[in-house]
Order: C-alpha cells, then sequence, then structure tokens
C-alpha cells in the first residue's frame, strides 16, 4: 500500500535544486547553462567549483576554508538573507561560494561542490531561465511605402468591382416582374341546362 511519511520538514525547492534540512539534495539544472557537473572526488582536484553554504553550515565551511587557505581562493560570494513567509515554510539563508581549488585539498562540505564553467560569475549564472519576451512594440513594422502605393492602384479595380455586383443585385431586386397571364374566362353555360 501507499503511505504517506512525514520526514519532519518541507523541502524548499529553488531553481538549482531541491534542498532538505538545509542541504541539496537534488541539483537541477542543463549542462551548458552554469550548472555543471558535481564533483565526487575526495580530495577535491584542481579547478573552479561553486556551492551554495546555509548559514547553520557557515562556520564550519569558513573553518574549512581558513584551515585550506593556501590550497584554496574564494572568487567570489554572494550572500542571500532568510526569507519568511506566512504561506509557506521558511527559506534559510545562505551564501553562494564560487572559489578555485590551486593545490588538491580534502573536501569536508556541505554537500558536494559543482563544477563551474567559465561563465559563472556570479549565483545568477547557475540559474536556468527563459529567454526574456520580446516588447510588442518592437514587432510593429513601420508603414512599407511601395505596399500602400500598390494598394491604391488597386482601389478603382475593387470599387469597379463592388459597383457591379451591388448595381446588379439592386436591378434584380427591384426589376419589374411580369405578372402570370389572367387565367381564361370559364366557357358560357348552356341555358335551360
Amino acid at each position: 500500500m501507499n503511505e504517506t511519511i512525514f520526514l519532519g520538514e518541507c523541502p524548499i525547492i529553488r531553481p538549482e535544486g531541491i534542498y532538505y534540512g538545509g542541504r541539496r539534495v537534488i541539483r537541477l539544472g542543463l549542462e551548458g547553462f552554469g550548472l555543471g557537473d558535481v564533483e565526487r572526488a575526495n580530495p577535491l582536484p584542481i579547478g573552479k567549483y561553486w556551492v551554495d553554504v546555509f548559514d547553520k553550515d557557515a562556520p564550519s565551511f569558513q573553518g574549512w576554508l581558513d584551515s585550506n587557505k593556501n590550497a584554496i581562493h574564494v572568487d567570489a560570494t554572494q550572500t542571500f538573507p532568510a526569507v519568511t513567509h506566512w504561506f509557506e515554510p521558511d527559506e534559510p539563508g545562505r551564501t553562494w561560494y564560487l572559489f578555485s581549488v590551486k593545490n588538491p585539498v580534502q573536501w569536508e562540505g556541505p554537500g558536494l561542490p559543482t563544477i563551474a564553467t567559465k561563465e559563472v560569475q556570479v549565483s545568477g549564472d547557475t540559474v536556468q531561465r527563459p529567454a526574456a519576451p520580446e516588447d510588442p512594440l518592437d514587432q510593429i513594422q513601420p508603414p512599407n511605402f511601395t505596399d500602400i502605393s500598390k494598394t491604391l492602384s488597386r482601389v478603382p479595380i475593387y470599387l469597379a468591382i463592388g459597383v457591379a455586383v451591388v448595381g446588379g443585385a439592386l436591378i434584380f431586386y427591384y426589376m419589374p416582374r411580369r405578372a402570370p397571364p389572367p387565367p381564361a374566362p370559364a366557357p358560357p353555360r348552356p341555358v335551360g341546362s
């Protein structure tokens, strides 16, 4: 039988993944949009990576950065404060880190880092977004005067056709109709019969 299991905490669904308990458990996205593969090798090989660190994991991650400052360079960070909604679960605060590994280093979390492509410069580069819609005013074409002159040159033809059709309909409607011939008089009856 299907049974509902309550995990005690609601998962948070964001464009870049699904988070549970402050850790990303499912990564969403496509290659080529800054959403590279997760690096599973430990020690972490030389390269460029990004990771989201939630507030509760920030002290241990900062300790990891401090203890490996000769092997790691933080290229960029972006902080996203916690958000509280009255109709949804709270969204915990997090900090996005883009960092380069100069020498292989033991990864201590949180989660697994994502391999950063060269296009990744800020957190927004790791999220797939649809193209912005075009402005409807940009789609309006200015009048083409050669098309207008061609249309105007055809007006007399269209006018003549219209007059012929309407005139024919009026003539047909108002044309006198021939009345059927009167019935022939009945032959006289003989008298006395």
